[in-house]
């Protein structure tokens, strides 16, 4: 979680210093519960002259006080003490610019000591989600000089967008829009993202990374290995679509291979491994019987292709014959899966990062969570309709 401070000058050296101020000191005490002289510490700080010139000792009580504070440029000499990080809490919500902290000190000559200021926009309290977008949310913003801090705790946020490359934010007093001719370009954003798009024209490059280390970073692709989880068995296929992204439907339409996304795959591989590993062919469509009528008219010459056109039985020995019936005996293949096969298309997850190791891997969904996959598609589906 970050925090903003935008700090001038703080501690500059130079005519003056925090002494500048006579000896004659007054106290002023805040405190909720109405035993001081404020019940609030914007209060007490409006109450301190303008162009002050005398030390002016704010102590603020144990609680928790729900306001902004300022400090503007004319009330200098300003000492702010509370009871303790852990004790007295200022609190506020405001965000949108960085011109709208908890805590803002523009005057010269302040010292703050023992107290916590938060920004509770994207920090909600008692354990809350945090439902509001990320914006700058300030928690302090201090520009004046000669001003000192002593066991203080500062939370907010700031919006950081990718790796800048920059320094023209160094420069900038009040952290201002940059000119449109200014703004970074796409060679100076940082590490772009891979998009690896599904295609069969496949391309992956070798770019060299922090450290002298290269990686593989994959544009185009339209192969992966597949696990097959409970038959504990990998191929080789071909990536055939895009179906669901949980996070971005524009990856689904553009057909983006992500780590996480559910894709089709080609199920010709497993259905080659199964007919072997267990001597069962899956997913092969049931042919209707002909009648006995269209047998007695069919005639010697057209059965006699049809008959050569048959594929031949492999033979198989006495020991690989007995290793399959064995193998038969454990068989069960998840009704879900075997309809896939028969569309010869197989819902699978990306397990692997293609734009970091230039490989789509990932593994064939099985049991629930296919079933948990096959309703989220289903109902995308029905929207599309609607």
């Amino acid at each position: 979680m970050w925090f903003f401070v935008q700090q001038q000058s703080v501690f500059r050296t130079g005519h003056g210093s925090c002494m500048d101020g006579l000896k004659k000191a007054e106290q002023v005490f805040v405190d909720q519960s109405g035993n001081g002289n404020f019940t609030t510490i914007q209060k007490a700080i409006d109450s301190v002259p303008a162009n002050n010139r005398n030390w002016f000792f704010i102590n603020v009580a144990a609680g928790l006080y729900k306001e902004k504070v300022k400090i503007p440029r004319d009330k200098p000499f300003i000492v702010l003490v509370g009871a303790g990080t852990s004790k007295t809490r200022v609190e506020w919500d405001d965000h949108v610019s960085i011109q709208t902290p908890t805590f803002a000190l523009s005057a010269n000559n302040t010292v703050v000591k023992s107290l916590t200021f938060v920004n509770t926009y994207n920090l909600p309290n008692n354990g809350k989600v945090n439902k509001n977008d990320i914006t700058p949310a300030p928690a302090a913003m201090i520009e004046g000089d000669k001003c000192a801090f002593y066991s203080n705790l500062i939370y907010g946020t700031w919006f950081l967008i990718g790796i800048s490359r920059d320094s023209i934010h160094k420069r900038r007093a009040t952290g201002g829009k940059q000119k449109g001719w200014r703004k970074k370009r796409k060679y100076e954003m940082g590490r772009q993202p891979a998009n690896t798009k599904l295609s069969s024209n496949k391309t992956v490059r070798r770019i060299r990374v922090r450290g002298g280390n290269v990686k593989w970073r994959a544009l185009r692709l339209d192969t992966g290995n597949y696990s097959w989880g409970s038959e504990a068995v990998t191929r080789k296929t071909r990536v055939l679509d895009v179906v669901y992204n949980a996070s971005n439907n524009e990856l689904v339409r553009t057909k983006t291979l992500v780590k996480s996304a559910i894709v089709q795959v080609d199920a010709a591989p497993f259905k080659q491994w199964y007919l072997q590993h267990y001597g069962v062919e899956v997913g092969r469509k049931k042919k209707t019987v002909p009648s006995a009528a269209k047998k007695e008219g069919e005639d010697g010459e057209e059965a006699a292709p049809a008959a050569a056109a048959a594929p031949e039985e492999v033979k198989k020995s006495n020991h690989v014959q007995r290793k399959i019936e064995s193998r038969q005996e454990g068989r069960s293949l998840d009704s879900h899966i075997e309809d896939q096969f028969a569309s010869g298309r197989l819902l699978a997850c990306i397990s692997s990062r293609p734009g970091q190791c230039g490989r789509a891997d990932g593994y064939i969904l099985e049991g629930k969570e296919l079933e948990f996959y096959q309703k989220k598609i289903q109902k995308k589906k029905g929207k599309g309709a609607a």
